[in-house]
């Protein structure tokens, strides 16, 4: 017997499913990966879920598939709940069947927030001779400053740290430092090339820390740093102080180690606060470009300190991950960004997580300065600058001025490129939503930027009536004033033609 929950549209029982979801999957991840899905079909026990790319199909099939099939049998009133995922291209922020889940995320989060009257204690995985608080990890409370001597960056958390092939393992071990600091792998000593997230899983581990165990000191610096302390500490004769600082802490986290080389009465000093933390069972984390054994400059007896923990690499992400890492900073900065305009950057950016951000602030410019979506033609220019020239994937630079659009032709293949609609579906009858937006679309800028007759404009797009064309621009200006999004992406258009 079907049950009587199956009545419900599958619209309002995704958004259910969703609202489940949100209290067992880390936010980030959730905003990622949920990010204009729907459900496209219910027969029996087999719900057909539809998601926009093959990037998210393999991520939701990999890591939530069990907790959406626990979720809609909740919903649905089925023990036994089958998901069959199905890419549907689609699928994006303006179709009827999906759901505005940075909405439902903020909604969620508010009904969690009027729900918890008190902190909820967790029973973890920390040593149960740990006498402080402990927290389940997907109920973190907000973290404060979380150094003694610098102030967290409250966005590096574990959390928003987008985990790939080329990181995991580091991931998995500043996680479990997270847990037990000073019991599992210590030291943790982190390397790879600049810009590819090491200071990230630093910074995000001691903020981990402090959340579970606040009353933990954590002592986050740079070799650089530490080195002009001790100077200053010679200098004015107080080097007890400085060691009383370094030493009477419980994490101690030192970034680009490297820059140690070649000191040697800094390398002493910190050869001392090491053995010390160690011995008391405190934990020492340290970043680096290379490895140990390729740090030139460095005393021996520092480099198989070093070596006697847990060593772990982070490398450049692959393209599915820097896809991903994309979409976070997009939902942190608040931007939309187009799938194609994603993976055009995440193929294109080949050095470092920081030319992402930069490519990204780029569009975040271009969007908020010409008031205009980021498209590929106006990305792939910011990209080519930054490759010195070189040829990008999937972009085709034109040299010289950019030539105005003076056809209803021109402004159709435009519109059709940015829509994903045909130049036949808007000659035709179709009244689909998104084609008759695109259709709407062509027949205003034609009318506003081209300066062509009602008329003209009906007799080019299919014989449609002069009564028609004029309502069509009406609309596509009024949605223009109240939707800020649905302006910036006819301006992108606009942009793209010259008429801007």
């Amino acid at each position: 017997m079907t049950p009587t929950v199956l009545k419900k549209d599958t619209k309002e029982l995704w958004r259910e499913i969703l609202f489940k979801l949100y209290a067992s999957v880390p936010q980030s991840q959730f905003l990622t990966w949920f990010k204009n899905t729907a459900i496209l079909e219910i027969e029996g026990q087999t719900v057909t879920l539809g998601v926009p790319t093959s990037i998210s199909f393999n991520n939701i099939a990999d890591k939530f598939l069990s907790v959406i099939q626990q979720a809609s049998g909740e919903v649905l009133g089925q023990e036994a709940c089958q998901i069959h995922l199905k890419i549907d291209g689609t699928l994006h922020r303006r179709d009827m069947r999906v759901i505005d889940i940075v909405r439902l995320a903020r909604s969620a989060a508010k009904k969690g927030e009027e729900n918890a009257l008190a902190p909820t204690k967790a029973v973890g995985d920390i040593s149960s001779t740990n006498t402080e608080t402990e927290y389940a990890s997907d109920a973190m409370p907000r973290v404060g400053p979380a150094y003694v001597d610098r102030t967290s960056i409250s966005r590096h958390t574990l959390t928003n740290f987008i985990v790939g092939p080329e990181n995991q393992l580091a991931y998995a071990a500043c996680s479990a430092v997270s847990k037990a600091p000073g019991q599992a792998y210590n030291p943790l000593f982190i390397y790879g090339g600049v810009g590819l997230g090491k200071t990230h899983l630093m910074q995000a581990t001691g903020n981990e820390i402090k959340a579970r165990f606040p009353r933990k000191k954590i002592l986050y610096v740079t070799s650089e740093k530490f080195t002009n302390e001790l100077i200053q500490a010679i200098g004015n004769q107080k080097t007890a102080d400085l060691r009383r600082k370094y030493r009477d802490i419980d994490v101690l986290m030192i970034d680009d180690i490297q820059f140690l080389a070649n000191k040697q009465q800094t390398q002493m000093e910190f050869f001392h606060t090491f053995n010390e933390l160690q011995q008391t069972k405190k934990q020492i984390i340290i970043s680096s470009d290379r490895p140990p054994k390729e740090l030139g400059g460095l005393e021996q007896r520092l480099i198989s300190r070093f070596e006697c923990g847990m060593i772990v690499d982070v490398q450049f992400p692959d393209v599915e991950t820097r896809s991903a890492i994309l979409r976070v900073k997009c939902k942190e900065r608040g931007i939309y960004l187009s799938e194609e305009v994603i993976d055009f950057i995440a193929h294109n950016v080949h050095s470092s997580i920081r030319e992402l951000e930069g490519v990204l602030n780029q569009a975040i410019a271009l969007y908020e300065l010409s008031q205009t979506t980021p498209t590929i033609k106006t990305i792939g220019p910011v990209i080519m600058k930054l490759n010195q020239n070189r040829s990008l994937q999937g972009y085709h630079y034109q040299n010289g001025p950019k030539v105005r659009a003076t056809t209803l032709e021109e402004v159709m293949d435009a519109v059709s490129l940015f829509f994903h609609v045909s130049g036949d579906e808007m000659y035709g009858s179709s009244r689909k939503k998104e084609i008759a937006l695109a259709r709407q679309v062509v027949m205003h800028v034609a009318k506003t930027d081209l300066g062509q007759t009602y008329e003209k404009i009906g007799e080019t797009l299919g014989g449609r009536l002069h009564s028609t064309v004029m309502h069509s621009c009406s609309k596509i200006a009024n949605l223009m004033k109240k939707e800020e999004g649905f302006r910036r992406d006819i301006n992108s258009i606009r942009l793209d033609l010259g008429l801007l």
